[in-house]
């Protein structure tokens, strides 16, 4: 796929800038990873803040990660829950290289399935 073999090290990873389509397809097809330095230029959500999205999105359904076994929660944008409140859990063995030092748990927000998931 592209990739040198396991156990090799790290791999430097290119950076570019104003990059077309089909350049983009191809580096993709190639399988090395690369970063996008410049993808949402000209993008009006470009330097956006939390509180620009709890303004403009108050209805949009967040999923709150690592919920420690507990069924999945929903919050909304518009809650001021997630915006100015820490949401301090213990980390999974599978999220934390080691200790029992509480992590402020994300919410993430499924734009790409338009919300579905908290219907």
């Amino acid at each position: 796929f592209g990739l040198p073999p396991a156990g090799s090290g790290p791999i430097a990873v290119e950076r570019v800038r104003d990059i077309g389509a089909e350049e983009f397809n191809k580096r993709v097809r190639a399988g090395h990873p690369f970063i996008v330095e410049d993808a949402g230029r000209g993008h009006p959500l470009v330097g956006a803040t939390c509180d620009d999205f709890h303004q403009r999105f108050p209805r949009a359904q967040m999923r709150a990660e690592y919920t420690g076994g507990d069924r999945e929660k929903f919050i909304s944008l518009g809650s001021e829950a997630w915006l100015r409140e820490d949401r301090l859990k213990s980390p999974s063995k599978e999220h934390s290289s080691a200790g029992t030092t509480q992590l402020n748990a994300p919410y993430v927000w499924h734009v790409k399935d338009g919300g579905h998931e908290a219907r």
